[in-house]
């Protein structure tokens, strides 16, 4: 399980990037807590490869997993 959620995908021109959230984070202080990767930037160890839609591949100690947005 990662250590944060996908919050989002969020574009900026012709930018993307991948929205995270730390999963033990207070919902009062979520945004103050939001990480923007765009691959190849990592986050607790978890390296962010690539972005679709509403998932992001991460490789995490040679192990690539898809996250969801929201976990869905």
């Amino acid at each position: 399980m990662a250590p944060f959620i996908l919050s989002g995908i969020e574009r900026r021109g012709e930018q993307v990037y991948a929205v995270i959230i730390p999963r033990d984070t207070d919902p009062h202080s979520q945004i103050s807590q939001m990480r923007l990767l765009t691959p190849g930037e990592s986050a607790f160890e978890w390296t962010l490869v690539n972005i679709s839609d509403h998932q992001a591949l991460c490789q995490v100690q040679g192990h690539r997993q898809t996250l969801s947005v929201n976990g869905g």
